[in-house]
């Protein structure tokens, strides 16, 4: 709220000033940080938001400098109102800007290939991912084109080459993008049988792409089945781990709570239980105001 007010005062004294460009995208990112940072934005409100993106940018132009905006236009579209062919448009229109720095064409074009994950359309993705891949294959950029392909054949259920993929990324100098690769990798090696063939992976990797499109109820309902079906198989924790972050996407902290404290309680020795601990430390700390709990499950982890 604070940042809106400041913007709003540069972008008032008008064109004439230095900073009128930075401080007119500066303020449509923080409204779109506002509205989208609640648990149920409204229709109304994201609707709102999208003419604010399209006045400023036939305002401003479309341009290198204002490729945040039609970046964040396209995003809404993606993930807020389920409007993909608007989402691709988007990024098709910011890939053809003139002028447009190659690398930061090239993360755009991982974020269409996302968009692409979301519409279900996961080969146009992959082939998207792939390109980055190639043309960066040394940088981080290449490593995350990598990390987001492996997810892609993950959902797809091709378990093995996978595995392949993120075993390489392991050795990625990004600790994030390697911490991803081993967790992906070691939940692979977990549940998967000698025969490279696992119905409850399979169950698991559905929730996860579902999840990633932001269809929280029909994950939850694919977690039940998997639960119905495997009741306390090897994925049991992996399950109540996804449904706390599923929670926690909600913000519906104290329900992410009783996940997390369950893994602690049921899977002591599994490796998933530090990630709940620290998890809970969070959530006590910056969600749920409770410094003490915060205090308690940091210092159990330790």
């Amino acid at each position: 709220a604070t940042a809106k007010k400041c913007y709003e005062y540069v972008v008032a004294l008008g064109t004439g000033g230095g900073y009128y460009l930075p401080a007119r995208i500066g303020l449509v990112e923080t409204m779109d940080r506002q509205i989208t940072g609640k648990a149920i934005p409204t229709q109304e409100e994201l609707q709102s938001l999208h003419a604010h993106y399209t006045a400023v940018l036939d305002e401003l132009g479309r341009s290198p400098a204002t490729a945040p905006l039609i970046a964040g236009q396209a995003k809404l579209d993606a993930y807020y109102l389920n409007n993909l062919p608007g989402a691709i448009a988007g990024y098709e229109q910011l890939l053809a800007v003139p002028g447009l720095d190659r690398k930061r064409a090239a993360a755009y074009k991982l974020e269409l290939g996302d968009v692409y994950v979301i519409g279900g359309d996961i080969w146009e993705a992959s082939l998207l991912y792939s390109q980055v891949d190639l043309e960066y294959k040394q940088d981080l950029l290449g490593h995350e084109a990598r990390l987001r392909n492996a997810k892609v054949s993950f959902y797809a259920g091709d378990f093995l080459w996978a595995k392949a993929q993120l075993d390489v990324l392991k050795a990625s100098t990004s600790k994030l993008i390697a911490n991803d690769a081993m967790d992906l990798s070691l939940l692979i090696t977990d549940n998967l049988g000698v025969d490279s063939v696992s119905p409850p992976l399979g169950f698991f990797a559905r929730s996860q792409l579902l999840v990633f499109q932001h269809r929280y109820d029909e994950a939850l309902v694919v977690l039940d089945s998997l639960d119905a079906a495997y009741p306390m198989g090897g994925l049991a924790d992996d399950i109540l781990m996804e449904r706390a972050r599923i929670a926690m996407r909600r913000q519906q902290y104290p329900e992410a709570v009783a996940f997390l404290e369950k893994i602690v309680e049921l899977f002591p020795n599994e490796i998933l239980v530090d990630n709940a601990m620290l998890e809970l430390g969070k959530l006590h700390e910056t969600r749920l105001n409770d410094k003490e709990k915060a205090m308690a499950w940091y210092e159990r982890l330790l």
